[in-house]
């Protein structure tokens, strides 16, 4: 599975196992439009890695904003008219805060499919709903131990020896790289 495809079937378990709440977060409503769009999620989402370039960790810590902000308030539910938007303010915030490629807003917002005033008043949003907290605790020595861990696990001669995780590995335990672990497995 690549990391899109991680991305896009995180966010469509989410979206397919909200419980119906009262009624929308109205902060959140900047995020909906009238009707879906005619793109599908994963059509969109490659679209933007392709853009942007992005690498795995953007869409992992995107995932994880999306996660905090579903947590945080429960009546905000992801609806086919706004999990694009969600979606692409996540990976927009997550990739100003890990890149060091500058784009400028309007590149982003052309290739989102959005006005600059709706990217801003998205990430505006969306950053305040975080309460500006975008510090995934220790994102990359995570993600590396992982990815030491697939490479171990890969490299081992049969499928019938039993799989150690080497002691230095031990920390991949943490919730927020259980969360991350769809995006670097394959099927």
């Amino acid at each position: 599975m690549s990391v899109i495809q991680g991305f896009y079937h995180k966010v469509s378990i989410k979206l397919q196992n909200q419980k119906q709440a009262e009624g929308p977060e109205t902060q959140f409503k900047l995020f909906s439009r009238r009707k879906p769009p005619p793109l599908n999620l994963l059509s969109y989402v490659e679209r933007l890695q392709e853009m942007l370039s992005c690498p795995d960790e953007v869409f992992g810590l995107a995932y994880i904003y999306i996660n905090k902000l579903l947590n945080s308030f429960p009546l905000l539910q992801l609806t086919p008219n706004n999990v694009h938007r969600l979606a692409f303010t996540s990976i927009v915030i997550a990739y100003k805060y890990s890149q060091d490629i500058p784009f400028k807003a309007k590149d982003f917002a052309k290739i989102g499919g959005v006005t600059c005033k709706e990217l801003k008043d998205m990430e505006s949003t969306m950053l305040e709903a975080l309460d500006w907290k975008l510090y995934v605790q220790e994102v990359d020595t995570q993600l590396q131990l992982f990815r030491e861990v697939v490479l171990v696990y890969s490299e081992s001669s049969t499928e019938d020896e039993s799989f150690e995780v080497p002691e230095h590995l031990e920390a991949l335990q943490n919730e927020e790289l259980s969360e991350l672990s769809i995006f670097f497995t394959s099927n």
